[in-house]
């Protein structure tokens, strides 16, 4: 998906393992950004639950991606090197994007629900290890 934005292209780079409860609502929090990712990878980490089946149901709008278990860490560098944006942006499989809204991240409150993490966008430069730039959406 291009981002109408900027000339900037953003991967989001989610390693998963076991998050077929929770990997739905960070998709769509991902997907309901105002300022669109270039692609979605999502690392299936060698789950054992419906991760896969959840993630399949977005379709084209997600890349999805499996490897056996080797830890999140190993996971997210899979998908940092399957990437083809010029950005990264990594989120894990049970945080939920600002910007974003629903019943169970706080509504409108902007308060996230016990165990969860609303997060602002951290975006890493491919090849730069000095550069961050984090975007924050507004209340």
């Amino acid at each position: 998906m291009a981002n109408e934005h900027s000339s900037v292209t953003i991967s989001v780079v989610i390693p998963a393992y076991n998050a077929g409860s929770l990997i739905g609502e960070t998709l769509d929090s991902v997907l309901a950004q105002s300022c669109p990712a270039h692609e979605i990878i999502v690392v299936d980490d060698g789950s054992t639950d419906d991760t896969a089946e959840v993630v399949r149901r977005y379709g084209n709008a997600v890349r999805y991606l499996r490897q056996e278990n080797q830890g999140q860490a190993i996971a997210r560098n899979t998908g940092i090197h399957a990437a083809t944006g010029e950005w990264i942006a990594p989120l894990d499989s049970d945080d939920i994007s600002a910007g974003s809204s629903s019943p169970r991240d706080g509504g409108d409150r902007g308060e996230p629900a016990p165990g969860r993490r609303l997060l602002g966008l951290r975006l890493f430069e491919r090849g730069r290890h000095t550069h961050l730039l984090s975007c924050v959406s507004g209340a």
